[in-house]
């Protein structure tokens, strides 16, 4: 009898144990470059929008289009322990980006299947959320054509000649203001874009 229930045991705990998550990749840091595009396809980085209802009991604030869950999970940067702490941070972009960053270091994973965890996957957990960040729906969203064309196309056209080769866009020039390369991620890009498609 112990040795059926130690079998029992054994069985069971390799089941669980296989249903566990594991991390086999160092998530990398969202640089400025991916955290621009992540604004850009979430709201073509409106920094006047402000928290709204989205029906059915879904909460979004700021350019980045964070819930209070995501920000929760991103560190809840700003928590002074006031109601609104997460309304204010997330309508401030430099704030927001820390919950941004501190949700793709707990949630970073390899969603597209890539072998790399990349902008791409930041693109997908972003708009998906880590659970469902695997799913290809994405892929003929808007938000993921604003998404590429500012990743993709500013890599190429604008970042490597207007910032060196190092890829980043600069956040600011020392006067605290938030500075985005001219680039057109608005509803004429995505048109044109169809249009050629």
């Amino acid at each position: 009898m112990e040795l059926l229930q130690a079998l029992f045991l054994t069985v069971l705990v390799a089941c669980v144990t296989a249903q566990l998550p594991t991390r086999t990749q160092k998530v990398p840091e969202v640089d400025q470059r991916c955290m621009e595009c992540l604004c850009q396809a979430s709201s073509n980085c409106d920094q006047s929008r402000k928290c709204h209802n989205a029906g059915g009991g879904a909460y979004f604030c700021g350019p980045y289009v964070i819930s209070w869950p995501y920000w929760h999970d991103g560190g809840r940067p700003g928590d002074k322990g006031r109601a609104h702490d997460f309304e204010t941070c997330l309508n401030n972009k430099t704030c927001a980006e820390i919950a941004v960053r501190g949700y793709m270091r707990k949630h970073g994973q390899d969603c597209d299947r890539s072998g790399a965890i990349d902008c791409f996957d930041f693109a997908r957990i972003h708009k998906l959320g880590y659970g469902e960040c695997s799913s290809d729906y994405i892929l003929d969203t808007d938000y993921w054509e604003k998404f590429e064309i500012c990743y993709i196309g500013h890599a190429e056209d604008n970042v490597a000649s207007n910032y060196g080769n190092n890829g980043n866009i600069p956040v600011n020039y020392g006067n605290n203001e938030n500075v985005a390369a001219s680039y057109d991620y608005g509803d004429g890009q995505l048109q044109a874009r169809r249009a050629h498609n």
